[in-house]
């Protein structure tokens, strides 16, 4: 469907003409969005997923966990989007750290502002005599959020006074340019009163909407897209949508970064809020459904090693105490235990023996003294989709006839997961090819599959996008949408039956590594 949402306007930046685009207010006009049958269906999956979400948020023991859990994540994930590379056992092991005289490195910092801008907004909406949902909130979290990091000196706190574009290396070659500053104070108001307007548009359509227009007004220098993912998480508290806040979609958005990117274009180029609002109502179904699977995997986990606290016999009281405390604190250290259970540090060093004997923590540096422990079990389900991990795949041919002569197949085969699903359905012919020499020729000498990652951590296959297996619970496998007619999912199978008995003579490197 076509429609005109804005119009460009002509100025002038250092010399040069510049067309800005400037939106029409919400909402959509001229026509009325339409609600398809599609997105009802899609409306309808939604509330439902929202509704599966509250409902395992009521029955857990202390949602407290989950809260925690989700906003770091979020935290670390949103900030992911804009290049940090902090991951989520980052954020924890800085937390339970000791010593925070000095402050952490630039991306954690990154992380941690962000994290401090989701307590201080949600304070507010949540205190009788704080700020409501509006710009001037938005301006103070802005300020919370770049103190102190790249892009501190942009005006944090402030709507900018310059123009600004995205890509490009000024505003005359660039992909897109937002309104003209003169422009912002207009935008601005429509925007606030569109939060607070009534309208006959569901909720969960009017959060997709004004998350595109914040992003389109792009009102101040640096940070725009993390304060637009935090004001979809806002939107939700401040129409009470979610008892408490357990939906954030930076993590479906980093996923499908190229679909966000060209629905946000299409919007502004050809109107279509439609195409725009399915893929959003898309993700809240998606992400609802993660949230509330992965709730139930952390309660089983929780219930499980709190049996075989209870039955151990050289459980003490404090053992249980700890371990009631994992859940808020996953990551801990010697110190921070002797503070949690006020108690002395043989009694701590006790308690964490026993859950070390019991393998719920494990202890992580190797050292002797400033010892880090991580309850594995919990952080290995919470981390899905955070991690940074450098995975290449070196495919060594022992077969003398087959080269790969497609260089997006080498891609496929050897780049970070960024590339991946770029480059998968030109690989698949080439797929195809190692699959089947490799069931119809089991007595040749055989293919070497090597997995390398920059940690070298456990073998593990695309984690930001995949799914745990239930047939093994160390292996993710991906969503079976995700990849050609399954075939990595048969690869994932080779990796784990393949014997590597042979050195050959072929070998295939990266090209180019995962930034």
């Amino acid at each position: 469907m076509n429609r005109t949402t804005g119009t460009y306007k002509t100025t002038t930046v250092s010399g040069e003409s510049v067309k800005a685009f400037v939106p029409y207010p919400l909402p959509p006009e001229n026509p009325k969005i339409e609600l398809t049958d599609s997105l009802k269906r899609w409306l309808d999956q939604a509330d439902l997923s929202l509704k599966n979400l509250n409902l395992a948020g009521s029955m857990v023991p202390s949602l407290d966990w989950f809260i925690y859990a989700f906003v770091r994540k979020e935290a670390v994930t949103s900030s992911q989007i804009e290049g940090t590379q902090a991951t989520l056992i980052d954020l924890l092991t800085f937390e339970a750290e000791d010593n925070h005289s000095q402050s952490p490195d630039a991306d954690l910092e990154e992380v941690c502002n962000y994290l401090d801008a989701i307590k201080y907004a949600r304070s507010q909406l949540n205190d009788i005599k704080g700020l409501p949902l509006s710009m001037r909130l938005l301006n103070e979290t802005h300020k919370h959020l770049m103190n102190g990091v790249r892009g501190g000196t942009k005006q944090p706190g402030a709507i900018r006074q310059s123009q600004n574009w995205i890509g490009g290396t000024r505003p005359g070659n660039a992909k897109f340019v937002p309104p003209p500053p003169q422009d912002l104070a207009q935008l601005i108001s429509d925007l606030e009163k569109y939060i607070h307007a009534k309208d006959s548009l569901p909720h969960l359509i009017r959060i997709g909407l004004l998350h595109v227009q914040f992003e389109t007004i792009h009102p101040y220098l640096d940070g725009n897209g993390r304060i637009g993912r935090l004001l979809i998480t806002l939107l939700f508290e401040h129409w009470k949508i979610l008892h408490q806040p357990l939906v954030y979609l930076s993590l479906y958005f980093k996923r499908n970064r190229n679909q966000y990117y060209h629905h946000l274009e299409l919007v502004r180029t050809e109107g279509n809020w439609e195409a725009w609002t399915e893929f959003f109502l898309k993700g809240v179904c998606e992400i609802c459904e993660e949230a509330t699977k992965l709730i139930g995997h952390l309660v089983q986990i929780v219930t499980e090693d709190r049996d075989k606290v209870l039955k151990e016999e050289s459980s003490s009281l404090y053992t249980l105490k700890l371990f009631e405390l994992l859940p808020t604190h996953p990551v801990i250290t010697m110190t921070k235990v002797v503070a949690l259970l006020d108690t002395t540090k043989p009694t701590a060093m006790k308690a964490i023996a026993t859950l070390e004997k019991l393998k719920i923590l494990k202890e992580k540096t190797g050292r002797k003294r400033n010892r880090i422990f991580e309850y594995v079990d919990y952080t290995g389900k919470l981390k899905f989709g955070t991690e940074l991990k450098m995975y290449r795949i070196v495919i060594n041919y022992a077969f003398e006839d087959f080269v790969i002569k497609d260089e997006s197949a080498e891609y496929a085969l050897n780049a970070g997961y960024d590339f991946f699903y770029d480059s998968l359905v030109a690989a698949e012919s080439d797929y195809k090819k190692i699959i089947k020499k490799l069931k119809n020729k089991p007595s040749m000498r055989s293919t070497q599959l090597e997995i390398y990652d920059s940690h070298w951590h456990k073998w593990t296959l695309l984690q930001d996008s995949a799914m745990w297996s239930e047939s093994d619970k160390d292996i993710p496998t991906p969503h079976a949408s995700d990849v050609v007619g399954g075939k990595l999912v048969s690869l994932n199978t080779i990796l784990k039956k393949v014997k590597f008995t042979h050195t050959p003579q072929h070998k295939i490197r990266p090209k180019h590594r995962n930034k």
